[in-house]
């Protein structure tokens, strides 16, 4: 068997105790947590050097990191403003990061299937799309936990963004 599929069970079982976690938490201490994650990056020295970010648009279910005010504060115009991208997820996973102008545009994106606010096919095909492009320089990603000590990324399993960013 491969490595690949040696660690298929141990990694679903850990996904199932991190949802498990993360579906027993308050709703306020998730957004405690995210506050306070947001406000790490903001002041992060990574964060400050860069000039495009790709980052995702927190599930609806409520127990993800939520990124608004990252995405807040870099489209505000204030002094970490950023040009941002957004994945869009298309036919067979591949996954394309689209120019986000406003928060006004991303606050009325419809949801994708998975709960994520996402831009339609139609919306895409208007896009700058960033995917081959060499002009972001920080993506944040969305995990449902890290390995403590290495922070090798445990991700909700569907994929798009391991297959992308050759993680896990």
């Amino acid at each position: 068997a491969s490595a690949a599929s040696a660690a298929a069970g141990p990694k679903a079982a850990a996904r199932q105790a991190a949802r498990r976690l993360l579906r027993s938490l308050p709703a306020e201490a998730v957004a405690a947590q995210s506050r306070a994650a947001c406000a790490r990056v903001l002041a992060h020295l990574a964060f400050a050097r860069c000039t495009a970010v790709a980052v995702y648009l927190p599930m609806t279910d409520g127990v993800e990191l939520d990124t608004w005010p990252l995405v807040e504060a870099m489209l505000g115009g204030g002094p970490v403003a950023k040009r941002v991208f957004v994945p869009k997820i298309e036919a067979a996973g591949h996954m394309r990061l689209l120019r986000a102008h406003s928060l006004a545009e991303l606050r009325a994106l419809p949801t994708n299937c998975w709960g994520c606010p996402e831009h339609t096919d139609a919306m895409a095909a208007r896009m700058e799309d960033a995917t081959l492009a060499a002009e972001i320089d920080l993506v944040l990603v969305p995990a449902l936990m890290f390995a403590p000590g290495i922070l090798t990324r445990l991700g909700r399993g569907k994929g798009a963004g391991c297959q992308r960013l050759g993680s896990s």
